[in-house]
Order: C-alpha cells, then sequence, then structure tokens
C-alpha cells in the first residue's frame, strides 16, 4: 500500500481542528449573527446562537425559510439584488452597514459571503455597532478567540506582511523551532528567522550545502504556493504549507511528519528486503547491481551465483513449512556469512538465492567458494530433533567491467548455468559458457513454435503395438507423443519434452495424449478390436496433479471407454524421487479408481524392488538398457533372468522395451519373458497406420 505524506499530513491537521471542536465553539460563541443559505433557493440553512436568539427561535423553526421570510421588512427583489452582487464579485464578499428601523434604531455592520462549488452557499455576518465601545469589545472579544484557536493547533502556524516580516505565530510553531525562536519577534524578516536558524544547524538536510538550501527555501517562500519536506538537525520531519494572502503577506503551517517518515522507511524496508530471511529480495537486488557496475576497477569482475535448493520441496511436505522457512533462514545465514560474505546477497524466489562478488580471484578460486557453500547447505540442519537434508544446484557467471551491462549480464548467465545445472542432476555446480545463452535462445525459439504447433494440431499420440511373442497377440499399446510440423521432418519427444517442461506446456500436451488415446481406444473398439488397452506415460508432475484423475475422467466419458482401457506408466526413477511419499497416495487413489499401474525403465534406479511394495503394480517394463545385446552378454542375462524370477513371485507381469533382433527376443522367451516391445515387432505409428497394421495381421477386416 503506498502511503502520501501531504494528504495524510493535512488530513491529520483538519481532524485535529474537527477533534478539538474549535471551529464550531467559535461559531457558537461568537456574538455576531451568522446565517447560512442556500445560495439558489435562499432558504436558511444553519444560524448560531446569536442569531437564534435574536430571532427568539430555535432551528427547528428558522430551518429552510427565505431571508424575507424571517424579515418580512426586506425588500424581496432588492435582497435578490444584493446576491447576485456578491455572487458575481471576483472576491465573492461584500460589507455595508444596515440601519433596523424602530423605537430605538439600530446600526448593523453587515458581511454577505458567497462560496461556489457543487453546493452554492450564502453566509451573512451581523454586527450590532450601536454603541462603539460595545463594538470594540466585541473585536477584542474575536481576536482573543483567533488567539486561542491559533494556540490550539497541533500544526505551527505563521503569518507575515506583504514586506515579510512576521506579524504573529503560535506557540506550537515556536516549539518546533527552538533554535531559531529568540529571532522570532514581531516585524523581524522572514530571510533574518531562516538565516539564524541555518547558522546554528537548525537544518539537517542544510548541511553541506548551505548557500545552496538557503537560495531553493527563499524562492519557495518568495513563490508563495508551495510544499516542501524539511529535515531537522533533532531528527524531525515537516512538510511546510505556504500561501499568499490577499495582501501580499504569507501565511504558514508546519505539520510534523516525522512518524509518517518513519512508517514510508518501514514500509520501503519491508518492499525492498525479504522478511523471512532478511536478505535483499528481487526487487532491491535490481536497485543495486547497477550500483555495483559503477564500483568495478579495471581489474575486477563481477561474478554471480544463482543458487537453487535441492529436496526442499520435501522438507515443507515432511516437516511443515515452518520447517521449511527455518531451513531458509539457515541457508541466508550460509550465504550472507562466512570469512568471506559476497557483497550482494538476495533471495529471489522460493528457495532461490543469488550472491554477487566484486572480486579479483580466479576462475578456480571462486568455484572453490561455490564448492564450500555447496558443501555447507549440504550438511544435515537440526530442526526440532528432526535433520533436514537438502542440497544447492549452482550457476555460476564471471562478467568483466568492459561487458555491455555487466551486472545484468552476470545475473543472466548464472540464471542460464544454473538451468543447466538443475538439468544435469541434484548438487552440481555449472560455469555458464556462452554456447549456453545459444541453447537457451535455441530453446526459447523451440517453446514458441511448440505452442504455435500445439494450436495448429501438430502433436499428436503414435501407438507401439505390445505383443507376446509366444502366441503373437497384442497385449496393447504404449502411447507416445510426436510432433509432426507442417514444415519439416517430425520430431521425437526426446527433442522436445524437456523444452516443453521449462515451458509450461507439458499439462497442453498430457490432454492431447489423453484425448487421442482415448479417441484410438474407441476407434479401435469399433474396428471389433477386444477390449484394446493403451498405457499413457506419467510424469512427477503429472502424478503429482490432484486434478488428474478428474482430467482422465472427463476424457474417458467423452469418447466412452472405460478404466480397464488405460493403463498408467511411472518411471522407476519417479518411485525414488524424494517427493514419492507423497505420490504413493495419488498412485493408490488411482488403483482405486480401477486404473492398472506400470513401472517403466526397471532396472535404471537403485531401490525399485523396495518400492514394489507400496504400490500394485500389475507390470513391470525391463529398460532397453538391460535387453540391448543380451543375446552375448553374459552380465546382463543375470540381471534380467533375476528381475524376470522376482516379478514372476511377486505375481507381476513383465515387458521388454527396445527388442530390435530376433536373438534378443529368443534370449528373452529363454527366460519366460513372453511380452516385448519394439522395432523387431513394430514401430510406433499413427491411429490411421494401425489400422493397417492390425488388418495386415489378419486381427480385424479391411477398411
Amino acid at each position: 500500500m503506498q502511503t502520501d505524506p501531504v494528504q495524510i499530513a493535512e488530513m491529520s491537521a483538519a481532524q485535529d481542528i474537527l477533534a478539538r471542536r474549535i471551529l464550531l465553539r467559535m461559531y457558537e460563541s461568537a456574538t455576531a449573527q451568522i446565517y447560512t443559505f442556500d445560495g439558489e433557493t435562499f432558504k436558511l440553512i444553519s444560524a448560531n446562537a446569536a442569531a437564534r436568539d435574536y430571532m427568539g427561535q430555535d432551528m427547528r423553526r428558522l430551518r429552510h425559510r427565505t431571508v424575507w421570510q424571517l424579515n418580512p421588512n426586506l425588500d424581496q427583489s432588492r435582497v435578490r439584488r444584493l446576491f447576485d452582487r456578491v455572487r458575481r464579485r471576483q472576491s465573492g464578499k461584500c460589507d455595508f452597514l444596515f440601519r433596523e428601523a424602530g423605537d430605538r434604531p439600530k446600526v448593523h455592520a453587515v458581511t454577505v459571503m458567497f462560496h461556489g462549488g457543487d453546493h452554492k452557499t450564502f453566509v451573512v455576518m451581523t454586527r450590532d455597532i450601536s454603541q462603539l465601545h460595545y463594538y470594540k469589545s466585541v473585536a477584542a472579544r474575536a481576536q482573543n478567540q483567533l488567539l486561542t484557536g491559533m494556540n490550539a493547533l497541533s500544526d505551527g502556524f505563521v503569518l507575515y506582511d506583504a514586506d515579510d516580516r512576521l506579524i504573529l505565530c503560535n506557540e506550537t510553531y515556536r516549539e518546533i523551532y527552538k533554535v531559531s525562536a529568540p529571532a522570532m519577534v514581531r516585524g523581524a524578516k522572514f530571510k533574518d528567522i531562516l538565516e539564524f536558524g541555518l547558522a546554528r544547524g537548525q537544518y539537517a538536510d542544510a548541511i553541506g550545502r548551505e548557500d545552496e538550501w538557503l537560495r531553493d527555501r527563499l524562492a519557495a517562500h518568495e513563490d508563495g504556493n508551495s510544499d516542501v519536506e524539511q529535515q531537522l538537525s533533532d531528527g524531525r520531519w515537516l512538510r511546510i504549507v505556504e500561501r499568499k494572502t490577499d495582501d501580499g503577506g504569507r501565511v504558514g503551517l508546519r505539520v510534523d511528519i516525522t512518524a509518517l517518515k518513519q512508517q514510508q522507511e518501514r514500509l520501503n524496508t519491508l518492499l525492498m528486503t525479504d522478511d523471512l530471511t532478511g536478505l535483499r529480495n528481487r526487487y532491491r537486488l535490481a536497485e543495486e547491481v547497477d550500483q555495483l557496475t559503477q564500483e568495478l576497477t579495471p581489474r575486477e569482475r563481477i561474478v554471480a551465483l544463482h543458487i537453487d535448493l535441492d529436496r526442499f520441496q520435501a522438507v515443507n511436505e515432511v516437516f511443515g513449512q515452518e520447517a521449511g522457512d527455518f531451513v531458509l533462514r539457515t541457508c541466508a545465514d550460509i550465504l550472507s556469512g562466512g570469512p568471506t560474505p559476497p557483497r550482494i546477497a538476495a533471495r529471489v524466489g522460493g528457495d532461490e538465492f543469488i550472491c554477487l562478488l566484486v572480486t579479483r580471484k580466479s576462475r578456480a578460486e571462486v568455484l572453490r567458494y561455490a564448492e564450500r557453500i555447496s558443501r555447507r547447505i549440504a550438511q544435515p540442519i537440526g530442526y526440532h530433533g528432526h535433520q533436514c537434508h537438502i542440497g544447492a544446484s549452482i550457476g555460476v557467471a564471471f562478467v568483466r567491467r568492459d561487458t555491455q551491462n555487466p551486472a545484468s549480464e552476470a545475473l543472466l548467465g548464472a540464471a542460464i548455468a544454473l538451468g543447466q545445472a538443475k538439468r544435469s542432476g541434484a548438487q552440481r555446480i555449472v560455469v555458464f559458457e556462452p554456447k549456453m545463452r545459444e541453447a537457451t535462445i535455441r530453446n526459447s525459439d523451440i517453446a514458441q513454435r511448440m505452442q504455435e504447433g500445439i494450436q495448429r494440431g501438430e502433436f499428436q499420440p503414435f501407438f507401439q503395438p505390445q505383443i507376446n511373442a509366444r502366441t503373437g497377440n497384442i497385449q496393447g499399446y504404449e502411447a507416445l507423443i510426436r510432433w509432426l510440423p507442417a514444415d519439416r521432418p517430425p520430431v521425437s519427444a526426446a527433442e522436445f519434452l524437456s523444452v516443453a517442461q521449462n515451458a509450461g506446456l507439458t499439462e497442453a500436451l498430457d490432454d492431447i495424449v489423453m484425448d487421442q488415446s482415448c479417441k484410438a481406444v474407441r476407434q479401435m473398439l469399433e474396428w471389433g478390436v477386444p477390449n484394446p488397452c493403451v498405457s499413457l506415460n506419467m510424469s512427477m508432475a503429472q502424478i503429482s496433479d490432484p486434478n488428474l484423475i478428474g482430467r482422465l475422467t472427463h476424457h474417458m466419458n467423452a469418447h466412452g471407454i472405460a478404466h480397464s482401457n488405460l493403463r498408467i506408466e511411472l518411471l522407476e526413477s519417479t518411485l525414488l524421487d524424494e517427493r514419492a511419499g507423497h505420490i504413493v497416495q495419488n498412485v493408490h487413489r488411482m488403483i482405486e479408481a480401477g486404473f492398472r499401474v506400470e513401472l517403466d525403465d526397471f532396472g535404471t534406479g537403485h531401490a525399485a524392488i523396495a518400492t514394489l511394495r507400496k504400490f500394485a503394480v500389475s507390470q513391470i517394463k525391463i529398460d532397453r538398457s538391460l535387453v540391448r545385446h543380451i543375446d552375448r552378454d553374459k552380465e546382463l542375462q543375470t540381471i534380467t533372468g533375476a528381475i524376470v524370477d522376482l516379478a514372476q513371485c511377486l505375481g507381476i507381469a513383465v515387458l521388454a522395451e527396445g527388442v530390435e533382433t530376433q536373438a534378443e527376443q529368443d534370449m528373452l522367451l529363454a527366460f519366460n519373458c513372453d511380452t516385448a516391445q519394439g522395432y523387431l515387432h513394430a514401430k510406433p505409428m499413427p491411429l490411421r497406420e494401425v489400422r493397417t497394421f492390425l488388418a495386415d495381421r489378419g486381427d480385424i477386416r479391411a477398411a
């Protein structure tokens, strides 16, 4: 929320006056009769106590009566002409004497004022000046009331004449300017009072630039319509509001805005600082990097380290958000402390940090610095009896002073290097190289073309049959997404899936595969294929989506197929991920909904056997790396044979991926691994070719 000190200060001044009810008391206690009339209808809006006493009636009877109804002796047309004349005057004011006829004639001094705007209003003040001594007493009383009201103000008030000499000021004004108060005598020049305080160090914002400050302050005062801020040597801040009077003088208010300044400073601090760790945030970092560039010497360079915490999400999910906050604060202390802290340390994302160094150190020395950070973050962090294990991936960029926009280039390079480090695996340190920028630009171009391709319908699943090698029967199909650009050859998933993930396009691609696979099942049913089944690959992001079952059900209902027509394939690495405990629940919900779960790329992980118990896995797929050349590799034969035996003991079906030769297939059959998928049997194909493939086999009638 942005705060306007001027507006709040003026509101504060008005509220102080209203709260003290000064104006109301002065209005009600005034000896003059004061009447307020509507500017269009001339009906009475309000009358003070003196007016009501004079009329001998209360407001209930007086309100909404016109001027001539209040005094029938007045000529209505003359009153209208008088009011119209006042309305047209530039000053909006008219003073005259009015003689009231009677046994004892009275003389009244009358002032008529007009206020325009949305609510046009006439104010009439009349005073009985029949007796001069009475008039003088009224004047003295009014002056005393004015001085009382001035001194009751919480703000400083001052009045100067046309020659810029002091006429009067209230006690608050003297209290504000204690140092120069001795010079505030009636008739003293404004410039002399100002110089008196300036010579004694009263103005903090003038120190070191006294002549310039004095010139600017006098110019603002001469303008006569100024609003400026001023800092005093005692730490207070003032808002100075000055306006010219009709006679050429100056009237001024001094409003203490110290509290507002402090509040603004606190808000600025909150805006520019990460409130959890106390480090700079992204906004303040952007402000300071440019200043850092100006400080570089010819032999120095900027080094940016972009740090992303590994396995941080698991801390939040297992131990709760408070544990996660504790870990973030601990990491912030690690990054900002140590014997050689960075010039700038900032938190720029949920679990991302940036450190900027200005150094002459060599590349090897900086990398050792990054490795120390990585080792310290990798050490267990104790929290309420628990040990939180995280790590850090770090992107490093070196930029010299002669580089255009060196600080910005350092931040960009470090971010690109961090992306490479994350793709390479956890706890990696990668130094930015120019070719990485080229890859980033290329991936950005691919992402843009993918977005356009999605809109044009260039993505579709291909279906690779899964064959029982003993019987020749088709057991099912795996859906493999392909990109078929209109102006270039087809693109395999391996070439664009990582780009899609980084560009946030995976959900759109998932929906295409889900919808088209359900459509394919419906087509096969219509061709006469009995109970066809398609396997869908699910990534970590997909299986973590709480809406996944709903999305699948939507597409299934749209094409009228059953849960048994779809199988869900999970990578073995998914089960080994730090969030596997969270995913178990989602997988079990899918099984309960009627989906069958398969484990893809089995044998490439490190602990999948232990995790099989967590899932009702219906089938495992032996990875291609354990199938290729199995006919002449004894070690592969031992491993694959053990996997098949284990699966059979657990009642789990086995499928071998990537079978390309008959020799490989024969060896797998010898191990009782009957189901295979690979180019030996069939390549992935679009749905239109699936029908031809099935017809050639004799599984269905030709179209």
